[in-house]
């Protein structure tokens, strides 16, 4: 019994000791990238994409009907994305984000085709007032 519990106290001990070594590798790892200098480059997308615009700000989406259609003879996704937002404050455009292959071809208020603007990712739709 008593070597039993040498084996299961010297398991642990190693236990501790791999963890001690883990953490100590990856501070060392951290310390390595900070003292290296490199300063990431953040680009116009970037902050468009993960900062709250203006243009984001005034509408809360409240629900998103998706309809997919799937065409694989001509190796093709379409669908449409129909959102219901509440207005918390008044503007004249939205923002929405697509990374590729996704498309924005139109966008529709009230039956009125709206004119969108592009900034690679970025779509700005110039809602109706």
């Amino acid at each position: 019994m008593h070597n039993l519990q040498k084996g299961l106290n010297s398991n642990k001990i190693m236990k501790h000791l791999f963890l001690i070594l883990f953490l100590f590798v990856s501070i060392l790892s951290l310390k390595a990238q900070s003292l290296s200098g490199e300063k990431e480059n953040f680009t116009r997308q970037d902050t468009l994409r993960g900062s709250i615009t203006p243009e984001r700000i005034w509408w809360d989406l409240k629900y998103y009907n998706l309809e997919v259609n799937i065409n694989p003879t001509l190796k093709e996704i379409s669908g449409k994305n129909i959102i219901q937002y509440e207005v918390v404050d008044s503007s004249k455009k939205m923002q929405i984000d697509l990374q590729p292959p996704m498309k924005l071809t139109k966008a529709i208020q009230d039956g009125k085709l709206l004119n969108i603007s592009h900034h690679k990712n970025v779509h700005y739709i110039d809602l109706i007032k």
